[in-house]
């Protein structure tokens, strides 16, 4: 009776353990790629605005950038909401 016990037990255990739960989605060389694209353009825009004295930044002249960088980042946030356990992050 112990010994069929025990091996219940450890038949349980060895099942159990062989169970994976995912909380979080897997790992995504696509969006990450994607983010360090969208970074740059940032930063490079930020560079340009930078160089141009204040008096030399209206936004019409930067408009395209500002909706270029605002494309990309709602992309990236649409494509990470599409990925499955990704509400989190």
């Amino acid at each position: 009776m112990a010994f069929s016990r025990l091996a219940a037990t450890a038949m349980f255990l060895l099942i159990l353990g062989g169970c994976a739960v995912r909380l979080v989605s897997g790992y995504d060389q696509g969006t990450f790629d994607s983010i360090l694209s969208a970074e740059r353009e940032v930063d490079l825009f930020y560079g340009e605005l930078l160089e141009s004295p204040p008096s030399e930044r209206p936004y019409s002249k930067y408009a395209s950038g500002y909706l270029r960088i605002e494309t990309d980042l709602r992309i990236l946030v649409t494509r990470n909401q599409a990925r499955p356990l990704n509400s989190e992050s």
